[in-house]
């Protein structure tokens, strides 16, 4: 595993890999001392004790020591729930950006990384973070990165790492190295997602859902080259968290509640999912390689969660709303194939789940022999990835194990116009290889092959 180590950092890092990274720490009370440099005490800050806040996009530097509060530092200054567009700042940071400092070079969003890792192994130590986590580039590394991680720890020459690391800041002539990343590590650890405890442990101050949906916001956030000055220093993440007193109630309400009923109690308000005319649908079929590698399995199992959205049909409040509308896409379909062939058999083309949701399947169709086809329909909210599951019932697995006429469509992207429909093959009548089935509800994970 030495040797994998030595894989691992080979053509990693720059001459400026984290040189002069040497920031302000602000690891005690961190929202009020930065609260007081952006008010009080904003008139003593320079281009170079202001890097911290320059890195959080609060601060723009205009050159020559002039600096300016940003709109995300003025949303920070005005509102009442300063924590939160410290943890929103936090989440974008990223530095390979020469508008904020060309001596850094990033080029993932760390928080979005620590999550990851957190999701895996539930705890890592400083130690661990600069050998390995600090070196990701990509966030397709993870995977390595947590063999790496599991394997230090069980060794007992754990020595060697650190002589290997001293080497390579050696090589990139930072001789300070390990100061200086842990000065960028204590700006993120200001954030409430993550905590220290005994044996200086970071954990997740998050549940796991709430770690899958986090990471999933990384995919909306822009860190183009031209857009991510912009996006850094004009807060819109958090502009409802304004120092106007109407919100502030509604705000401390949704504070105490869990994340699913928070959910429940924003789609009451905003009338739930907006689905497009069903007029105006035009579904089209996909064809997808499953994925056979026994690996992708155990990485599957280990609970990894892999760099590319997924959408986990269970987690959508509105989960009957999507389904219903996922089988009024289905049965769209099925008509539509069926009007020049069999116009006849037209009117008895159904969604039974409305009458009937015992059936174990939700449309009634039938296939070009005109024999019986009974569809059973699952929603996913995104395009096809790497992974997505859907839950299932037990009544629904002991009808598709029995019925010779049982089919399952997936049907993906439903609330554009153009969703995709995948006919996947019966897992639970014979073995599907890339197809993982753990009996919670059940939980279905399919792999789809790169």
């Amino acid at each position: 595993m030495i040797n994998k180590y030595k894989q691992y950092l080979d053509g990693k890092g720059t001459k400026n890999f984290w040189k002069k990274a040497k920031q302000k720490e602000y690891t005690k009370d961190a929202v009020d001392k930065i609260y007081k440099e952006l008010t009080v005490g904003f008139d003593k800050l320079t281009t170079r004790n202001s890097i911290t806040l320059r890195y959080l996009g609060l601060v723009i530097n205009l050159g020559m020591d002039r600096l300016e509060i940003s709109n995300a530092g003025q949303t920070f200054i005005d509102s009442p729930y300063k924590q939160k567009i410290i943890d929103e700042q936090i989440m974008k940071v990223y530095l390979d950006c020469p508008r904020l400092n060309d001596n850094i070079s990033i080029k993932i969003a760390p928080m979005e990384i620590l999550l990851n890792i957190l999701y895996s192994v539930d705890y890592f130590t400083f130690d661990e973070y600069r050998l390995f986590i600090c070196w990701i580039n990509d966030k397709s590394e993870i995977p390595a990165t947590i063999e790496l991680i599991e394997a230090y720890r069980k060794d007992v020459n754990q020595s060697q790492y650190l002589e290997i690391l001293d080497q390579k800041s050696q090589e990139l002539n930072i001789g300070d190295f390990s100061d200086n990343v842990k000065r960028f590590f204590d700006m993120i650890l200001i954030s409430s997602y993550i905590k220290k405890i005994d044996d200086n442990k970071i954990i997740s101050n998050l549940s796991k859902k709430d770690i899958e949906i986090v990471l999933e916001s990384f995919s909306l956030r822009d860190f183009t080259e031209t857009g991510y000055f912009n996006y850094l220093t004009t807060n819109n993440g958090w502009q409802i968290y304004t120092a106007n007193p109407s919100y502030i109630k509604v705000i401390e309400s949704l504070e105490s509640k869990t994340t699913e009923e928070q959910e429940e109690i924003i789609n009451q308000i905003t009338g739930g999912l907006k689905f497009p005319d069903i007029s105006s649908i035009t579904p089209q079929t996909i064809d997808m390689e499953l994925d056979t590698d026994p690996d992708s399995e155990i990485k599957t199992k280990k609970n990894f969660i892999t760099p590319y959205k997924i959408d986990f049909e269970l987690r959508d409040s509105n989960n009957r709303a999507a389904g219903n509308f996922a089988e009024q896409i289905v049965l769209k379909y099925e008509k539509d194939k069926l009007t020049l062939s069999h116009p006849e058999k037209i009117p008895e083309i159904k969604q039974v789940s409305l009458e009937n949701d015992s059936l174990g399947y939700d449309i009634l169709s039938f296939d070009d022999e005109l024999l019986e086809k009974h569809i059973e329909v699952k929603a996913v909210r995104n395009k096809p990835a790497l992974t997505f599951r859907f839950y299932i019932s037990e009544n629904e697995v002991a009808i598709a194990k029995n019925d010779p006429n049982y089919h399952l469509y997936i049907v993906f992207d439903y609330l554009s116009e153009a969703p995709f429909i995948y006919k996947m093959p019966n897992p639970f009548a014979h073995t599907v290889p890339g197809v993982t089935i753990d009996p919670i509800k059940y939980l279905v994970t399919v792999r789809i092959k790169k």
